[in-house]
């Protein structure tokens, strides 16, 4: 189990405002939703107990993009996304992992990675992962790159919560 004030150094990497669905070192039972924020942000979020979720995905040539969407309030104030490569090992470990646990975690942590907050919530998508996690045949599987390209064609936003915003609101599709 995570406790309030456990440093995670390993997650240095992961930008204010960005949410990553990670098992660091494979020390936790389960990946946990890690979000770094500041610390206003932080007692904002932990106030705040009306979480929705959203999986949506896109085809883009012989790439499928899967894009797992957590709000923490009704107005999209704070929307935290992450693009799930279901050929990569680890997210497809990650992401299959939500099918059979009964509840996921957020841990909110600080600039210096801190853990300040960790909320359990009964999971959304237990019993639902499966067949978005379907069996890739290796000769149709997609290599990093083209993920990354993939990814790439929703770049002309100025911000994330912006596209994430005009995906909420309407069906988008890349340029």
């Amino acid at each position: 189990m995570i406790a309030i004030g456990e440093k995670y150094d390993e997650l240095e990497f992961i930008k204010f405002g960005e949410m990553l669905l990670v098992n660091p070192n494979e020390k936790l039972e389960q990946a946990h939703f890690f979000i770094k924020e500041k610390n206003v942000k932080i007692n904002e979020l932990s106030n705040n107990k009306c979480i929705q979720y959203e999986v949506r995905y896109f085809t883009i040539g012989r790439v499928t993009l899967y894009l797992m969407l957590v709000i923490f309030d009704d107005n999209y104030e704070s929307i935290y996304g992450q693009w799930i490569n279901i050929c990569n090992q680890t997210d497809r470990r990650n992401f299959l992992g939500l099918n059979f646990t009964d509840n996921i975690y957020f841990v909110l942590l600080s600039e210096g990675n801190t853990v300040k907050y960790v909320q359990s919530v009964e999971n959304p998508f237990k019993n639902r992962m499966k067949e978005m996690c379907r069996k890739i045949d290796k000769d149709k599987a997609w290599s990093k790159k083209e993920f990354e390209m993939a990814v790439s064609t929703f770049n002309g936003y100025k911000s994330r919560r912006e596209f994430y915003e005009e995906l909420l609101e309407n069906q988008i599709y890349p340029e």
